[in-house]
């Protein structure tokens, strides 16, 4: 697909953005082992999808994955591994999205901008939700 952009250290994969993709796309852009699934579907009046479940699969999660999407606006990612060396950043508008399947990153809104954002659960209450590069102690909860 075309508008592509894979963040990679060595052979690991750590994010995927993708620009608004082109009418009649229809491919999932993440690989089957990814623990978070996106794909792109875009069908014509009238396509129907039978009725369906997806099977209970056991499985260990280990980090979070992330997904957002661009409904409105402009924003700039910053993309870092786990010792929060940079891989790249890139700048997504209105219809791009991004999945982020580890690592760490950073969001700079650059216009007033509206996203969809998707993460990986279940989220603990007992735990932190975020864990910041520069932590200070005013970054602790409570």
């Amino acid at each position: 697909m075309d508008g592509v952009i894979e963040f990679r250290s060595g052979t690991a994969l750590y994010a995927i953005a993708v620009r608004s993709p082109a009418p009649g796309t229809v491919r999932f852009v993440t690989p089957p082992e990814a623990a978070l699934q996106v794909g792109v579907l875009d069908r014509p009046a009238g396509h129907e999808v039978a009725a369906h479940t997806h099977p209970a699969t056991p499985m260990f999660v280990s980090g979070g994955s992330e997904f957002l999407y661009v409904e409105t606006g402009r924003i700039s990612v910053n993309l870092y591994d786990e010792a929060w060396r940079q891989l790249g950043a890139c700048e997504l508008g209105t219809g791009d999205h991004i999945v982020m399947l580890r690592g760490g990153h950073a969001v700079t809104y650059l216009v007033p901008s509206r996203l969809i954002e998707v993460k990986q659960g279940p989220v603990s209450a007992a735990g932190p939700l975020k864990v910041f590069r520069h932590a200070r102690l005013s970054d602790a909860p409570g």
